[in-house]
């Protein structure tokens, strides 16, 4: 990969899971991250701290991306830090948890669509205009095989969220590619630990 110094970018999650492994992989290129969390308010600082004592550029924020006023809250900081974004990748999701259809409340499945789907177009409609005119920005939305093949018993939201996440990023890579904003999807199956 290209070097990515002065580069600036927004990891979802990033403090746990593969949006660890993303977050230090983009610090070791040279990248300033942001790492947002949700619960891991201890993994995502412990990070932060590893990136800085190899002389990177790291801050972590917490935030609920189910609440746009969080979001806006995130943002605020960020713009503080950074004068645009280059890359964001959406990592932040959950199962949250197993129920089948029959037995699934409608709190439950609002839920379980906020969290995986709802907070990534929150993310995106605020990073969008930090990323126009940065020549070349990327986003990356994780997916999951869920989203391509159903799932297994209990993830039929899950699974519907995540197949929303593929659709959502084939639509916005065609409204944003005038801008120079390349726009991908990662489709991971089961990774341990990667709670966020």
């Amino acid at each position: 990969m290209n070097s990515l110094q002065k580069k600036t970018a927004l990891i979802t999650g990033g403090g746990s899971g593969i949006g660890r492994a993303i977050t230090t992989e983009l610090a070791q290129l040279g990248a300033q991250v942001c790492v947002h969390y949700f619960s891991s308010s201890d993994s995502a600082d412990e990070l932060v701290g590893q990136i800085r004592s190899k002389g990177g550029e790291a801050f972590a924020v917490g935030a609920d991306l189910t609440e746009e006023a969080e979001v806006k809250r995130l943002f605020a900081e960020l713009s503080e830090r950074f004068d645009g974004l280059d890359v964001l990748i959406n990592n932040a999701g959950d199962l949250v948890a197993r129920h089948p259809l029959e037995e699934m409340s409608y709190e439950f499945y609002r839920k379980v669509l906020a969290v995986n789907l709802d907070s990534m177009m929150l993310v995106t409609r605020s990073a969008i205009p930090l990323m126009k005119n940065r020549g070349g920005a990327s986003i990356v939305n994780l997916a999951s095989l869920a989203g391509r093949k159903g799932g297994h018993g209990g993830s039929l939201v899950y699974a519907t969220a995540k197949g929303a996440v593929l659709t959502f990023t084939r639509a916005l890579s065609a409204e944003l590619a005038p801008y120079g904003i390349r726009v991908n999807a990662l489709a991971p199956g089961l990774i341990l630990g990667s709670r966020f």
